[in-house]
């Protein structure tokens, strides 16, 4: 609300491909875009002209029969799947959201203060409530597979605010909190951590036996090629009458579909440990 977008200078511009391992995480998270502060004296904008995204189906990401852990650390404990990365993480028993603790770090000026969760594969969601301290140039951010990230800044200070991450692509992930340092913090950083819940998908484990639908294959629609997000071992594709059209071993490799008609298919495939997945495909 406060920017010229009449005298400006055009300095730059890009053009971005995701890669496979962003993609799937941009099919449940937001587009970011940050402008950081200008030393030159002068005013600084940014113009988002066009994003375009291309060949996005949506995903159906409701899970099959869930259950979900709850870390609100009322016991004065750190779970032992919260693992810090630094010293000085402890249960503050002063201070929580609707509660008498949380999870707390002070990290001093100039230094970075980090801890992490694994998340295995039949994760759905993961949130939290997060509370930050500090100054412009010490943010806080909670990242997923240091691809994406959403942060906490000098905007946030003394405000309790709550996140959810949700995932559709069953794979494991890690989970960052992040107090960040540099060379420009004068005040040290401060974040505390409460009631991280984690949603999952009963029917995930690698011993079910049961088929479940994911967002199995890349790209998709598809005209040549496709590839799965995820370790399979066999796959076939069947057409809608229940015909297999095309099967084989999965080697990681991309799978030629360039003799298939337009139209829409059936893909299953198979992991090591016997798991069947299905997901539909559109030829174009």
């Amino acid at each position: 609300g406060n920017y010229d977008d009449a005298g400006g200078n055009v300095i730059e511009t890009h053009t971005y491909n995701l890669s496979d391992k962003s993609w799937y995480l941009l099919s449940s998270t937001n587009f970011h875009v940050k402008l950081w502060d200008n030393y030159a004296g002068t005013n600084s904008s940014i113009i988002i002209w066009q994003v375009l995204l291309k060949n996005v189906i949506p995903v159906d990401n409701s899970p099959n029969v869930v259950t979900q852990e709850t870390f609100d650390f009322e016991d004065d404990n750190i779970p032992s799947v919260i693992i810090p990365t630094e010293s000085g993480w402890a249960v503050d028993m002063t201070e929580g959201y609707n509660s008498n603790a949380s999870l707390h770090i002070q990290a001093p000026v100039g230094e970075a203060r980090s801890v992490y969760m694994d998340l295995p594969e039949n994760t759905v969601s993961v949130e939290f409530d997060a509370k930050y301290q500090s100054e412009t140039h010490k943010p806080a951010y909670f990242s997923a597979d240091s691809i994406a990230s959403a942060y906490l800044d000098h905007s946030d200070i003394g405000c309790w605010k709550h996140y959810k991450w949700q995932f559709n692509d069953h794979r494991p992930h890690r989970i960052f909190w992040r107090v960040q340092g540099s060379v420009y913090d004068v005040l040290s950083g401060y974040i505390w951590i409460d009631n991280i819940k984690i949603t999952y998908d009963n029917y995930s484990g690698v011993n079910s036996e049961a088929i479940r639908e994911i967002n199995l294959i890349y790209p998709n629609p598809a005209k040549d090629f496709i590839q799965f997000n995820t370790q399979v071992e066999t796959y076939g594709i069947y057409d809608i009458t229940g015909k297999m059209i095309k099967n084989g071993l999965y080697n990681n490799n991309p799978v030629n579909i360039s003799g298939l008609q337009k139209g829409i298919y059936i893909v299953k495939a198979t992991n090591n440990w016997k798991q069947i997945y299905v997901s539909k495909l559109i030829v174009k």
